[in-house]
């Protein structure tokens, strides 16, 4: 694993290479917002799941394209955090594309 940034100038990270999939870590601020996005071209999310991913526990049933393993509780963490610092975690998917997850928290925390 390494970053196209850091390889490059020694900087903060912006694009995370991991195995033979392309993972895109983004740092940026909107408005009052620091915020953190992670995107990658892996096989999204199906639609109806979308409203319960951040629920504890809750796992995509696993279907012939998805071969990942968890217990279903690390989103739910991020978005405990997220709450902590009065902020939020926003999640775009387009299944077969890829997802992008969000995590926004208030500058000012």
């Amino acid at each position: 694993m390494f970053s196209e940034r850091d390889r490059q100038s020694g900087g903060q990270c912006d694009q995370v290479f991991v195995g033979s999939s392309d993972i895109f870590v983004r740092c940026f601020t909107a408005g009052d917002y620091l915020c953190v996005s992670v995107t990658d071209h892996g096989v999204g999310i199906p639609k109806k799941y979308l409203k319960r991913i951040f629920r504890r526990e809750f796992r995509i049933p696993k279907g012939k394209t998805v071969r990942c393993t968890g217990f279903g509780i690390g989103l739910s963490y991020i978005k405990m955090i997220a709450k902590a610092h009065k902020g939020k975690i926003t999640v775009s998917s387009i299944y077969k594309k890829g997802s992008t997850f969000t995590l926004s928290i208030p500058k000012n925390r």
